[in-house]
């Protein structure tokens, strides 16, 4: 009887059970479960040992146990959520509870880990980094081997592991599992490995032997032995100097593959020449795994003129007519008579030789008096040329040579001769000749020509053509420019004729063994002003043109041959108070006559010169681009 156990105990099967504690020492409070396997309850029982304990979950009976007090709760059932457990042991006049105990089901999946891209590296360990669910614990795994582990931080789910690869390439998975067990679904992702040293494979100019004979404006190309990050292609990590100081360079180039790095030099601003040109690489280059590049310099030079092919076997005639023009891409052209053939020749500079082109005039050159090449900015080749009489002009576009109208002769029954040709800002070819006493020159349109000078009277002596504002033509005639009054001209065996870059005329004559260069004075109603003093000892053939673009700006150059010892090509450029030399390694052929040298520019400032080289009965073709 309870009363026989006084007010302290109860009486259960016949014993006084006195004190009675119940305490669920599992599962502890706040333990997360996801049901997929039964949770494990123990009751602690002290002060008695009743035979029996009720659990109760979420104040509904779950059952009864006996001692020791153990089951196996299977929480598959119940929904997700907080759940309140406890036990109790009901007497005939009092009941005894424990504490609650709150479990978590959840039976959710966390979302798939998010990793940051490694991609390509040239760490050891690499460094497996992201965020997932707070608190979940992240797992990385190669195949079925974990890498590693972390724990995802409680606020803000960033997670990062070390683990340890190979070198080369590796599909690694990452899961998260949170604290009821649940599993995400994996997250795969690519790291390759790759320690290996980036280097230069190939550079042009080569670095050995070293190249010294680089046109200025040829490209710098550097073969890597793998991509690079562009990113650490900068103006500190890529530097291209001249005997000491930077040079600006072009936008960078690098190739799709990320393996070929293509600089050029600013055109505004080449150095001078002869240079010494020296490129670095530092070692802020690197790969896309961060490989740095070692530091890396090499040397070439650039010359005053370099030589853009071998000098062109021309023909056997000892005094070969020929007429060269320089195309956008500087390539120089030269149309020449060989009767060998029975055609004019026409050969172009490409890749470091002569390249035949087609005949701009397939029938027989002995029929052909006289002949000029001409050039436009998109580099189609015009040539004016005189057969039987008649002048005509081919032009060639798109690979075909065709006639640009008919006879440009002032009368079908008189000889043109002494063709001069030139190309308008428009890309327009205008054609001076003589014919019958008079001089004219025609301009084509694109559908016909039309009279551009003329006629003036013309009798004997020597002319040039060019180009003046406006799209104007002017002739140099012996003693006249025409539509420039008071311009004099000595009479001479040879006259070359430009405009500056004010737009006057210049024109370089031999008088006395010496080339003048003259224009007009001010006013222009004034007798010619000389521009320097005479050049030359026993100076012939002056070429004379106006540079429209260059490194220095618009300048004024001259060509002539020197006959007086030492002999030689002679080029100068006028600075503004007097002519310098920029000859100093032109270089020729060992010859006993060099003839009639031809100065040439595009739009882009190149500048070329190309004159004939006799060794009697041969005649070849040199030609020169200036570096500058």
């Amino acid at each position: 009887m309870d009363a026989d156990c006084g007010s302290e105990a109860t009486c259960q099967s016949g014993f006084c059970q006195t004190g009675l504690k119940l305490v669920i020492s599992s599962p502890s409070g706040g333990s997360v479960t996801n049901g997929s396997a039964p949770l494990q309850v123990q009751v602690d029982v002290s002060g008695g040992a009743p035979t029996e304990v009720e659990l109760v979950v979420d104040e509904l009976p779950l059952l009864k146990i006996s001692p020791p007090y153990h089951h196996a709760w299977d929480t598959s059932s119940m929904p997700d959520g907080v759940h309140r457990l406890w036990a109790r042991v009901v007497t005939a006049t009092r009941t005894y509870e424990s504490a609650r105990v709150e479990v978590v089901l959840d039976t959710r999946a966390p979302d798939a880990p998010v990793v940051d891209v490694v991609g390509l590296t040239n760490a050891s360990p690499v460094l497996a980094k992201g965020t997932a669910e707070p608190n979940a614990t992240v797992s990385v795994f190669e195949g079925p081997t974990q890498l590693g582990q972390a724990l995802a931080a409680a606020f803000t789910g960033a997670w990062s592991t070390p683990v340890t690869l190979a070198p080369g390439g590796h599909a690694v998975s990452a899961t998260a599992t949170d604290a009821a067990g649940n599993v995400s679904a994996p997250t795969s992702f690519s790291i390759e490995v790759d320690p290996s040293q980036l280097s230069i494979v190939a550079q042009v100019p080569p670095a050995f032997p070293k190249a010294t004979r680089v046109w200025s404006r040829d490209p710098i190309v550097v073969t890597f032995s793998k991509p690079v990050d562009t990113s650490t292609l900068t103006a500190e990590s890529v530097k291209v100097s001249a005997n000491g100081v930077a040079l600006p360079l072009q936008p960078f180039s690098l190739s799709g593959d990320g393996r070929t790095l293509t600089l050029a030099l600013d055109p505004a601003a080449l150095p001078p020449v002869p240079s010494d040109v020296v490129a670095t690489i530092s070692s802020a280059v690197t790969d896309l795994a961060g490989n740095a590049l070692p530091q890396t310099s090499w040397t070439w030079t650039i010359p005053e003129w370099l030589s853009p092919a071998d000098p062109l076997f021309l023909n056997t005639d000892g005094s070969p007519a020929y007429s060269s023009a320089l195309d956008p891409d500087a390539k120089i052209w030269v149309a020449y008579n060989q009767p060998a053939v029975d055609q004019l020749g026409l050969s172009g500079t490409s890749g470091g030789s002569w390249v035949r082109g087609d005949s701009p005039d397939p029938l027989s050159s002995y029929s052909i008096t006289d002949f000029q090449l001409g050039v436009d900015s998109a580099g189609r080749l015009t040539v004016a040329f005189v057969r039987a009489s008649q002048l005509r002009v081919s032009q060639l576009s798109g690979g075909t040579w065709s006639l640009l109208g008919d006879s440009l002769n002032m009368a079908a029954t008189s000889a043109a001769s002494g063709v001069r040709v030139a190309v308008d800002s428009l890309d327009r070819p205008v054609v001076l000749w003589a014919e019958n006493g008079q001089l004219q020159a025609k301009r084509w349109s694109g559908t016909g020509w039309s009279l551009a000078l003329g006629p003036v009277a013309y009798s004997s002596g020597a002319y040039a053509l060019a180009i003046g504002p406006g799209y104007v033509p002017a002739a140099a005639v012996e003693s006249t420019v025409t539509g420039y009054a008071g311009y004099r001209v000595d009479t001479s065996a040879d006259v070359s004729l430009t405009f500056d870059g004010d737009g006057q005329p210049v024109a370089a004559y031999v008088t006395a063994g010496a080339v003048q260069v003259v224009r007009p004075g001010l006013p222009p109603t004034s007798w010619y002003t000389p521009l320097g003093g005479p050049l030359g000892l026993d100076a012939r053939h002056p070429a004379i043109l106006h540079r429209v673009a260059g490194p220095t700006g618009q300048q004024l150059l001259l060509a002539y041959e020197e006959h007086a010892s030492p002999a030689g090509m002679r080029v100068v450029a006028w600075d503004g108070s007097k002519w310098n030399s920029i000859s100093t390694d032109i270089g020729t052929l060992s010859s006993s006559f060099r003839n009639r040298p031809q100065l040439m520019a595009n739009r882009s400032g190149v500048v070329a010169v190309g004159w004939t080289e006799l060794r009697y009965p041969s005649a070849q073709f040199v030609a020169k681009l200036y570096n500058r």
